[in-house]
């Protein structure tokens, strides 16, 4: 079994709605984030002894087992083995009421549906950060398999992208741009983050760089200036996780 920070964060999502499961897979997978989907709380459990995970989310109401059931038997798996694993709940429901049930199960957090895209990602990155997981934003699989296994050349991509040329000048360059209102430049420097991001699946930074390459496209200012704020926050993130990842030999 893989160092923990030889990957980016593993996922078990167990949910057993359809469109539900897709808009989750979805918002996670937008994280550059790995996920093994559960359509049921027997196949969670099933899944959860294949393998390693950083966190859980589970759907509470599901049939057959419940997402309170699919915990309690988690916990009693984890006792033996001596891991822990953070779980949150997902309910449709007025959660307050149920709070001394999320307790009782030891689920660490808990969430409502319909999914937002930033209490769901602050909720998991909080625990990420509890429990010291990675936050890793880079498939570094899939991406070697794209580079035909080579590995020096994804290293000095890496440092290329996090280095002051990307994740300074570039980041100023952008920024100027919208100060000035230069929406060429704003879209070209925009295209070109956009790009390297790309290349290296960042899709985080990649969908933002996106949204300022069509403000430059569409000569627009609406809401730039938090697209680019957003844009700073997730470079800092990825630049944290790239700078410490941990190379497997």
């Amino acid at each position: 079994m893989k160092d923990k920070n030889s990957r980016p964060v593993n996922i078990l999502l167990i949910e057993d709605e359809k469109i539900n499961q897709k808009v989750a897979q979805s918002l996670l997978k937008s994280r550059g984030w790995r996920i093994i989907t559960a359509l049921d709380g027997q196949e969670g459990i099933e899944k959860f002894n294949q393998e390693d995970f950083d966190v859980i989310l589970v759907d509470i109401h599901m049939p057959k087992l419940n997402g309170f059931q699919v915990t309690n038997r988690i916990r009693r798996i984890e006792r033996h083995q001596g891991r822990y694993t953070p779980i949150i709940g997902m309910s449709a429901s007025d959660i307050p009421k149920d709070k001394e049930k999320f307790v009782g199960v030891e689920m660490d957090s808990y969430i409502l549906k319909p999914l937002r895209a930033e209490e769901l990602y602050q909720t998991i990155e909080t625990l990420l950060s509890k429990y010291k997981r990675p936050l890793c934003p880079i498939d570094i699989e899939a991406v070697l398999a794209n580079l035909e296994g080579d590995k020096d050349l994804l290293k000095e991509l890496i440092e290329d992208f996090i280095e002051e040329e990307y994740s300074i000048l570039l980041l100023k360059e952008i920024e100027e741009a919208i100060n000035q209102k230069d929406y060429n430049k704003l879209y070209k420097k925009a295209h070109k983050l956009k790009g390297a991001a790309a290349c290296l699946q960042i899709q985080g930074i990649y969908e933002i760089a996106y949204k300022l390459e069509q403000c430059g496209k569409a000569l627009s200012n609406e809401g730039i200036v938090e697209i680019f704020e957003a844009l700073k926050k997730e470079y800092q993130i990825t630049k944290d996780a790239l700078e410490n990842y941990r190379w497997e030999d």
